[in-house]
């Protein structure tokens, strides 16, 4: 057996090199080859080289092809599943209401007396001033700070189909 590094002939079972000490290794080198100095690789070898990579390959096109399997189980059952799931409910976030105190409530009722009350600024038939009085006779009583609250119902047949074809299906 020749050594691929120096070209040196070692005995058969060597594992270094005698002259260069790098480690044999028991592989067909294509420059050895060209060279004349192919070192004897024992036919049991190759075979067990093959049938190595052979389960190797075999065990790729499994795991492939079980992911292939799995992304389509997934785009096909599950992703339309979910989306229609999620298209079933409406969902709506009323904000929060920071309220008002006793004091600004009783200022506010002035102002709304004065502005909206018989002979007032906003007295009128014009649609701004209704709802500017709409405004200021909600602020005139006093309320306590709301959480943002979020409801849910069920989507109406209209909203489920747009839901739907936005999320394409």
């Amino acid at each position: 057996m020749f050594c691929k590094n120096c070209g040196t002939e070692n005995e058969e079972k060597a594992k270094f090199c005698r002259s260069c000490g790098k480690e044999i290794k028991i592989i067909a080198d294509v420059n050895i080859v060209k060279e004349g100095k192919l070192s004897q690789i024992p036919e049991s070898s190759l075979e067990e080289q093959f049938i190595k990579n052979k389960h190797s390959i075999l065990g790729l096109v499994i795991v492939a092809i079980i992911l292939i399997i799995g992304f389509t189980f997934y785009w096909v059952q599950i992703r339309p599943s979910n989306i229609k799931k999620g298209c079933s409910w409406f969902t709506e976030v009323i904000p929060a209401d920071l309220g008002i105190i006793k004091e600004q409530a009783d200022i506010n009722k002035k102002v709304y007396d004065e502005k909206c009350g018989t002979g007032g600024e906003y007295q009128g038939n014009g649609r701004l001033q209704s709802v500017k009085c709409f405004l200021l006779e909600k602020d005139t009583k006093e309320r306590l700070p709301q959480s943002e609250k979020t409801n849910v119902t069920e989507a109406t047949e209209k909203e489920y189909e747009m839901c739907l074809r936005q999320n394409g299906l």
